[in-house]
């Protein structure tokens, strides 16, 4: 029997190390590359782009003397909680589905009922690339609502016929005196009018207001004309679920 030389020996072990070595690192393209705070808020912010994002984060930044880093990492926590309730939500087959304009998302095909009184405001599910953001606006009359309906549109004060909503929405009253809701509805219908959309919802409680999403229209009008922060969270954004969760909401009717 032939025995291996000591260098021979010494050289195959090597040979056999690196061989082993190089299959058992992963190839560089398989390796899962971990997304920062700004770029997992834009996955769920359709639309902004990450130089309106980063503007956003570095005024609100500069203005509560904190880094840029933690103010994404509080508006992807706000974020992130926000869009919690269409987990938790029941998803039934008549309250979710195809929706016609998308192919997919939050089915609206019911008529918004009346409001009891002015100054009351609406939820109803809503999506946009399958996220459900959910839609909110404040009845300026029983029968007419003040919204920041969608991207490319104004805001705007419209009949309740073309306020497209779901079932389960959810039509509430605000928890203050009469005179001051209708403060509210006559301020947003004087002032919060045909506003081009604003389609940063991440950090929406900052800035001039000169353009507008749903849940900012309506978290912005009590803000000023009531002194109330109806954003039931806190956040660097209100969502329209924030506004839903608000300890000073009070649902009285769900549409079926």
């Amino acid at each position: 029997m032939k025995t291996l030389s000591k260098a021979t020996a010494s050289l195959a072990i090597a040979t056999l190390a690196f061989t082993y070595s190089v299959q058992a690192v992963p190839a560089l393209a398989s390796t899962p590359v971990s997304l920062t705070a700004q770029e997992k808020i834009l996955e769920f912010s359709p639309g902004l782009s990450a130089e309106e994002l980063t503007q956003a984060l570095s005024d609100y930044a500069a203005q509560e003397n904190i880094t840029i880093d933690q103010a994404a990492q509080e508006t992807l926590a706000d974020l992130q909680g926000s869009l919690t309730w269409v987990q938790q939500a029941d998803q039934t087959e008549e309250r979710r589905g195809a929706d016609a304009s998308s192919g997919t998302g939050v089915v609206r095909d019911r008529v918004l009922a009346p409001g009891a009184n002015r100054g009351d405001i609406f939820v109803t599910a809503a999506t946009t690339l399958e996220h459900d953001h959910g839609h909110t606006g404040i009845y300026c009359r029983s029968d007419r609502i003040i919204e920041a309906p969608g991207a490319g549109q104004v805001s705007r004060n419209v009949p309740l016929e073309e306020v497209p909503v779901a079932a389960g929405t959810e039509i509430m009253s605000v928890n203050l005196p009469q005179e001051t809701r209708d403060n509210v509805a006559d301020w947003a219908n004087a002032n919060l009018l045909e506003r081009p959309y604003n389609i940063n919802f991440a950090v929406n409680k900052f800035g001039s207001f000169s353009a507008l999403n749903c849940s900012q229209l309506v978290w912005h009008a009590f803000d000023v004309a009531a002194g109330l922060d109806l954003d039931a969270n806190g956040g660097l954004g209100v969502y329209p679920y924030n506004i839903k969760d608000s300890e000073h909401t009070t649902t009285y009717k769900v549409i079926p």
